[in-house]
């Protein structure tokens, strides 16, 4: 904004007026004040002086001490009221008074139609407030009276970007780059839209000349460091954002992205170190508490990581995802009642979350809480009536119940996946528990055809088998399913009992020694069949092996 045109007799202010004039135009602002000031101790009179010294001290980022002298020609000069509204609305502005500024700038135009910087300054403001559609009519304005504003097309550009308008985007990126060429944020900003249209060898070429044109720019480096990321260049990626952080120390995304490039490359030390120094940064970012809580989950520091997700929580406490990853944290360390306690604070927050009601149905289960799992899975159901898991849950619920009616409906609803090999192998305890041995290995059959690697579907069967009497049959399913998990002391345990029916007493006392090394608890429960075995093997009347 120019000066006001005064005409002064020739006396010392008038000189000294002069003098802070000519200092401004050189931008030596601070000896400008000086004159102004001078100028004003001689006569305190003088409007022209006023708004020198505020318009010098707005230069010099000396908000307060340039809205002093703009209020002051505000109430006592109207005539000035047109400049002194454009320089308070942009101090409103830089004070983050966003609703004042645009209120100052308003009353600017209305009077300035004709103002590119006024209508420009106003579409920032709209922009920050994320009145996008605000902004844009504001940029048009200012480009309609001024062609050649660059940076009203450049900003433009990042509006259309934030309302996906890409192309019309990158038409203003290209208009703004061939009126200012030198402007890095122009490369920058048609980067970042030709990478949202796959167009990524285009986008690192503006990524590259938006370095070339200003070698310190951080956010340039970022943004060549996230496309190189998208096509799974992670060292290049890792190399950029080394710049980006070298460049913005603070950069807390480019620490962020670094940890996140770093895990995928199995590091989490590199990743934990991250996330350590963004929260010296900035000791109450919710997204890197989140990061540090899921890389201290990968490395089970299962404490650690509920800190880290609790001080999230605090920072954002309404927040659904972090209470799901706090009740399964607690969960891992057998703590039921306090993940119960978050699974609670996530139904509540949304009841018809899926995941929360599944969650703490499956606790209750645990719990043998049964009523209250069935009222969970039932919610889940009316949510979702296609996930069969919460009907196969609910089937247990229910047979642990002795509601069998019901069991039996929930786990057949539950069939409707035929490759839920899990339904099978729970029909097929239905069955066997009602003595159906013939329709529960049936069962199991296909649990193991869906799953041959189901050792609870081979031990299953093998029970079912020995329940018929097929010893042989129930003789090989165990050693497969010992053979899956070697470490199954059941299985030791119902191989002994088989092999005591086939005469197989050697193996029966082996099989009992092999269950009690792997559970100690069980040596009073098979002392009484080792000894039964020892006895037939001693015994000379005895034909067996």
């Amino acid at each position: 904004m120019g000066f006001i045109k005064s005409i002064f007799s020739k006396n010392e202010e008038e000189s000294l007026i002069l003098s802070g004039n000519e200092k401004y135009k050189l931008r030596d602002y601070n000896n400008a004040v000086s004159d102004y000031t001078r100028a004003l101790e001689a006569k305190p009179d003088l409007p022209s002086a006023y708004y020198g010294r505020a318009i010098c001290k707005f230069a010099l980022k000396d908000f307060t001490g340039s809205k002093t002298d703009l209020s002051y020609l505000e109430q006592n000069y109207p005539e000035f009221s047109d400049r002194v509204f454009f320089y308070l609305g942009i101090i409103a502005i830089e004070e983050n008074k966003l609703d004042s500024g645009i209120s100052y700038l308003d009353k600017f135009l209305s009077k300035n139609q004709k103002d590119s910087e006024g209508f420009y300054r106003r579409a920032k403001a709209k922009s920050l407030l994320d009145d996008s559609a605000g902004a844009i009519e504001d940029y048009d304005k200012a480009i309609q009276i001024d062609p050649t504003n660059s940076e009203a097309l450049l900003f433009r550009g990042v509006e259309k970007l934030k309302l996906k308008d890409v192309k019309h985007a990158i038409l203003d990126f290209n208009y703004s780059i061939e009126i200012q060429p030198n402007n890095a944020k122009a490369f920058n900003n048609r980067g970042l839209a030709k990478m949202q249209l796959e167009e990524n060898d285009e986008a690192q070429k503006d990524f590259q000349s938006a370095i070339d044109l200003e070698p310190s720019y951080a956010c340039a480096y970022y943004n060549y460091a996230c496309i190189k990321n998208k096509l799974d260049r992670n060292i290049d990626a890792l190399d950029y954002l080394d710049k980006a952080i070298q460049e913005k120390e603070n950069f807390i995304e480019a620490y962020l992205m670094r940890a996140n490039i770093r895990l995928k490359l199995d590091n989490p030390d590199g990743a934990l170190h991250d996330c350590d120094k963004a929260l010296e940064l900035n000791p109450k970012n919710f997204e890197v508490y989140k990061k540090r809580g899921e890389l201290k989950k990968i490395l089970m520091d299962y404490n650690g990581a509920i800190e880290d997700y609790i001080n999230a929580s605090t920072l954002d406490p309404t927040n659904i995802e972090i209470y799901l990853q706090l009740a399964d944290l607690e969960k891992e360390i057998n703590n039921l009642d306090a993940s119960l306690s978050y699974l609670n604070m996530v139904v509540e927050l949304k009841p018809d979350s899926e995941k929360g009601l599944m969650d703490r149905g499956k606790i209750k289960l645990n719990q043998n809480k049964f009523v209250e799992a069935i009222y969970s899975f039932t919610k889940v159901i009316e949510i979702n009536p296609k996930l069969l898991e919460a009907y196969y849950l609910r089937a247990k619920a229910k047979y642990s119940l002795k509601d069998n009616h019901g069991a039996i409906a929930d786990i057949n609803q539950a069939m409707q996946n035929p490759d839920y090999y899990d339904a099978y192998i729970f029909r097929g305890s239905m069955r066997s528990d009602a003595g159906d041995y013939y329709g529960a290995a049936l069962d199991y059959s296909k649990a193991i055809k869906l799953n041959p690697n189901s050792f609870e579907a081979f031990y299953n069967r093998a029970k079912a088998n020995k329940n018929m009497e097929k010893f042989k049959d129930a003789e090989l399913d165990l050693n497969t399913a010992l053979k899956i998990n070697p470490s199954f002391a059941d299985g030791y345990v119902l191989r002994a009992l088989v092999d005591l029916e086939m005469w197989d007493y050697k193996q029966a006392i082996k099989d009992c020694e092999s269950a009690i090394n792997i559970n100690g608890a069980l040596k009073d429960r098979l002392e009484a069949i080792m000894e039964k075995a020892k006895s037939k093997i001693y015994n000379p009347l005895n034909s067996g092996k």
